[in-house]
């Protein structure tokens, strides 16, 4: 799957949630992300930084260095990593059990 690329890629068979189609480190340890299903915007994780397992984004330029994984997942390290879904439910502002009752 590329960037902006809409087809259901094969890691979201079997799930509700829109997949994560844009991606991009702001600063102050900001998040802009966009979803399949058009959902776009920012999400603050300023508070997680320094903690012991973001600890790696102190380091200048680490942050910025933000990708999509193998499965979705939003990905620095192999100790940094965020779940897609939990992002998109920062975004929208939902919890699981919203969200699945649309």
């Amino acid at each position: 799957m590329t960037k902006g690329d809409l087809r259901l890629p094969s890691y979201q068979e079997g799930s509700n949630f829109p997949w994560v189609t844009g991606l991009e480190a702001r600063e102050n340890y900001k998040l802009w992300l966009r979803y399949s299903d058009g959902t776009e915007g920012e999400v603050d994780l300023s508070d997680m930084a320094g903690t012991e397992l973001f600890a790696d984004w102190k380091v200048p330029g680490l942050f910025e260095q933000v990708e999509l994984g193998e499965y979705g997942e939003v990905f620095w390290t192999d100790d940094a990593s965020l779940c897609a879904d939990s992002l998109y439910l920062d975004l929208t502002n939902q919890t699981f059990d919203e969200f699945m009752s649309k």
